[in-house]
């Protein structure tokens, strides 16, 4: 696959995540059940699980997981998070590009249309977690936010953690039952 701006970028990594996306019915023989398929990143990771989860693609997911997540591009990128990591991401700030946020942005997406669990660790010194809060609030019924107290930015990624098992249990409420009908 080439790949327009393989530094990625806007709108490179956007496209590559859709492409993505719209290659899993493919996968294993289209073993793959849409209807139990969640997008889950973490960090900016789960600013891109929440923006493909508002794309009318192939596959529309069950549930959007975000984990300490850049859900609000916006601020992210007034605050300067990660050295600027979103203005160079989005090749520059809000108000040089704000077609590019309005397209980019979770929070300028919503309502996204599926149910979404947003995770942040309350001593989270990486991505502030008024970023999910923020999100939260302004997604409404749509969005639950789960927020671990002491846990920081890699907890939430971390198998051997209890925010991970709470995640976990989480995500799995959100999923439908595994079809029980042998293939």
């Amino acid at each position: 696959m080439h790949h327009r701006h393989p530094r990625g970028g806007w709108p490179g990594t956007f496209e590559d995540v859709a492409a993505a996306l719209d290659a899993l019915p493919d996968l294993d023989g289209g073993a793959v059940d849409p209807a139990r398929v969640a997008l889950i990143g973490h960090s900016a990771g789960g600013q891109l699980a929440l923006w493909a989860a508002a794309l009318s693609r192939t596959v529309r997911p069950a549930a959007a997981v975000s984990l300490a997540g850049v859900c609000d591009l916006g601020l992210a990128a007034r605050l300067g998070l990660s050295n600027g990591a979103v203005a160079e991401l989005l090749g520059g700030g809000p108000t040089e590009r704000p077609e590019v946020y309005r397209r980019a942005d979770p929070m300028a997406l919503l309502p996204l249309g599926v149910p979404q669990l947003i995770v942040h660790g309350s001593a989270d010194r990486h991505v502030p977690p008024e970023l999910s809060r923020r999100y939260a609030e302004a997604a409404g019924p749509e969005a639950l936010l789960l927020e671990l107290p002491g846990a920081d930015h890699f907890d939430v990624i971390d198998p051997a953690t209890p925010a991970w098992a709470r995640t976990a249990r989480e995500l799995a409420r959100l999923l439908p039952p595994p079809d029980a009908t042998p293939a």
